[in-house]
């Protein structure tokens, strides 16, 4: 016969209390048992109408609860003290939160756009302060572009929605292109924006990626053209400019900067020339382009009303710094910032052609100088109010002690160099500068820039202390009559963005 029993792995095991339940019933207590059962169920079965019950009674009471809650929230924002701010003030408040420039397309969480989301009242102000919309940065993105229909007339008309918003504040304007090109008819719908608030633009930017200048074809900003640009004062450019085709009005440019960002493509520096020679109302110009490797010929383009100058330069392949010099002259020039972008040098004639600016009163340098050059270049600018140069090399005690008399840099007021690992020779300097003994004007800011060790100091923060200690009483003198002397270790200046007056205070630094 076949085995009908189950298997012990098919067989639950029995809790302790259903083992016991089962071997104690009877019959007549199964039949208890049942009705028992039947009997819970039947109070379980109230038990849960009551609940309902209970759930009715209270689901009016817990959405009046919800809803005066609600309400007290909205009376709490409502007399919030912010609410109780006058329009003018509320503009000032974001006038401050947006200081840089409005992206267009951009995010819910970018300044303006977020705060026009906050409530109808702040919209409303968002929407009429014109000053907030003036500066907008328009990303022209080729990936982007090519994903979207319609894109030129979609970017034409969000564009148009934002300069409507300018008033009739003067426009900043700046495009950036990135990742590819896109088609000419495409472009035309911005130019058709654009020829509407041209009047207004007194600031342009055109800038492309670093990297991509060969995604970026001549003929690509030939929507441009056909746009007038009468009050345009300043440019900034770092596509090449020779294919911009639009009819800009250089005579009346005052504020221009040129960058070329192809690697090892250097612009023609005779058609160079020949364009700002037509720029003769500039008054600042920013170079950052490749420069050439041999002499350039011809006479200097004059730029009568030029007063500052920012050189970015290299020595990659024999680059010629002079060249700048060879092409153009700067008769009225007062500020020279020369900066290094790749293993500058301070080549030989460099200092001649700089000091053909007699009238130079500020000076920055962020790369090596030859201390044979020191006096021949104080000597040839004798208007030289702000010399830094904090990666220059030590001055001769010589030199120190012509700037104590006068005899060099006698309109000196601020100067940021390299010190020697004693404080003697310029605290010696200063305290001429400050007496009568001295034809020179008096120097108020000085900062040393310390990188050689005293014998015996184990670190550049030992050797700080030393002077520091060792110099007081002479320090705290020349503090009283005005002079603020500052302490760097070498490394420590921050100079990658250099605006005068020079901003080189830092909290990691030993000021007395």
């Amino acid at each position: 016969m076949e085995n009908t029993q189950p298997d012990d792995e098919d067989v639950q095991p029995l809790t302790p209390h259903q083992a016991e339940l089962e071997s104690a019933m009877s019959d007549n207590e199964t039949i208890l048992s049942e009705e028992a059962r039947l009997d819970a169920t039947r109070r379980l079965a109230g038990s849960q109408r009551a609940v309902a019950l209970l759930d009715e009674f209270l689901r009016e009471p817990l959405l009046r609860r919800e809803s005066e809650l609600s309400l007290i929230a909205s009376y709490r924002a409502a007399l919030a003290p912010q609410r109780k701010l006058p329009n003018e003030l509320l503009s000032n408040i974001f006038a401050h939160c947006v200081s840089g420039l409005t992206e267009v397309p951009a995010t819910k969480d970018k300044a303006p756009w977020s705060l026009s989301y906050v409530c109808s009242r702040w919209r409303q102000v968002v929407l009429a302060q014109h000053d907030l919309w003036r500066r907008p940065l328009f990303i022209i993105d080729g990936f982007q572009w090519d994903c979207r229909v319609n894109p030129g007339r979609r970017y034409a008309s969000l564009m148009a929605d934002v300069l409507s918003r300018t008033g009739r504040s003067m426009l900043s304007l700046k495009f950036y292109f990135k990742r590819g090109r896109q088609g000419d008819w495409e472009l035309r719908h911005i130019s058709q924006c654009l020829i509407s608030y041209a009047d207004r633009l007194h600031e342009l930017s055109i800038l492309e990626k670093a990297g991509e200048s060969q995604d970026f074809p001549s003929d690509a900003l030939n929507f441009l053209e056909d746009i007038p640009f009468p009050n345009l004062s300043s440019m900034e450019v770092s596509v090449p400019i020779f294919d911009l085709p639009a009819p800009f009005d250089w005579l009346r440019l005052q504020h221009l900067e040129l960058a070329n960002i192809e690697i090892g493509v250097v612009p023609d520096f005779h058609m160079l020339r020949a364009l700002l020679s037509q720029c003769t109302s500039l008054l600042s110009l920013t170079l950052r382009v490749n420069l050439p490797t041999s002499p350039v010929s011809g006479i200097p383009a004059v730029m009568p009303k030029l007063t500052d100058l920012v050189l970015y330069v290299g020595n990659v392949n024999g680059q010629i710094i002079t060249s700048i010099f060879d092409i153009l002259a700067f008769p009225n020039l007062k500020q020279l910032v020369i900066l290094e972008d790749e293993d500058a040098i301070w080549e030989f004639g460099l200092t001649s052609v700089v000091i053909r600016s007699g009238l130079l009163s500020k000076l920055y340098v962020n790369f090596y100088l030859p201390d044979s050059e020191w006096d021949d270049l104080l000597a040839g600018l004798p208007c030289l109010s702000e010399v830094i140069l904090p990666w220059g090399s030590l001055m001769t005690p010589s030199t120190i002690r012509s700037i104590s008399h006068g005899d060099l840099g006698p309109s000196l007021t601020k100067l940021l160099c390299e010190a020697s690992n004693s404080l003697d020779l310029f605290l010696d300097m200063l305290e001429v500068r400050m007496s009568t003994m001295s034809h020179g004007t008096q120097i108020k800011d000085v900062g040393l820039i310390f990188d050689h060790l005293e014998e015996g100091c184990s670190s550049p923060d030992a050797q700080l202390e030393l002077e520091q200690w060792r110099n007081h009483p002479r320090v705290m003198e020349l503090k009283k009559q005005g002079v603020n002397l500052s302490l760097f270790r070498s490394g420590e200046v921050a100079v990658d963005e250099f605006v005068f007056p020079c901003e080189y205070r830092r909290t990691d630094m030993y000021d007395y």
